[in-house]
């Protein structure tokens, strides 16, 4: 199953960081993370949460989600002479 991961690019150079209770994203860090490496985290990031995942075990899939505010500010701004 380790060989399968790594095969598909997920070999814990990605860390994320989730609110447990609502698995909002808090941390999003691509580095060279071995295995049993230590990692500093902010305190901001535990501040009023009452739990937290970190995760090494994902893959990038390259796809940008964003909030609908940002859809409707893209579109009043979009520069339509340059497309």
């Amino acid at each position: 199953s380790g060989q399968r991961w790594q095969r598909l690019g997920c070999d814990g150079s990605l860390t994320v960081a989730l609110d447990g209770d609502t698995s909002q994203l808090l941390m999003y860090e691509h580095g060279g993370q071995s295995k049993g490496a230590h990692m500093r985290l902010e305190t901001q990031l535990f501040k009023g949460r009452t739990c937290m995942q970190i995760r090494t075990d994902v893959l990038d899939c390259h796809v940008d989600i964003c909030a609908p505010e940002v859809l409707v500010d893209f579109r009043e701004n979009f520069d339509y002479q340059h497309v």
